[in-house]
């Protein structure tokens, strides 16, 4: 039987605690597993908002493409990790940032 298997992931204690029995039914059945996160949007609109009452020039905010270029990387990298442990157990992974 061919199961495919999405598991949204955001670092989180919560969310790992899913890895230990994602890794016995992948030991014991096989799967394909689609490791999931989703990347938090950058706003500066919203950024000025949230640092009210303080005045804060558009310029000070961190560059939106970069900041987010950032974090992709950083959850790409903890998604390759998690990955690199199913992989071990016999499982055939599939990673996406969004």
């Amino acid at each position: 039987m061919n199961r495919r298997i999405l598991v949204p992931l955001d670092g989180s204690q919560l969310a790992e605690q899913v890895l230990l029995h994602l890794k016995a039914l992948v030991e014991c059945q096989g799967a394909e597993i689609h490791l999931l996160s989703v990347a938090p949007v950058i706003d500066n609109v919203a950024a000025s908002v949230m640092l009210y009452p303080l005045y804060v020039y558009r310029e000070q905010l961190a560059d939106e493409d970069a900041e987010r270029k950032r974090i992709e990387t950083e959850l790409t990298n903890y998604l390759q990790g998690v990955s690199r442990d199913l992989e071990q157990a016999g499982a055939n992974v599939h990673c996406a940032v969004r």
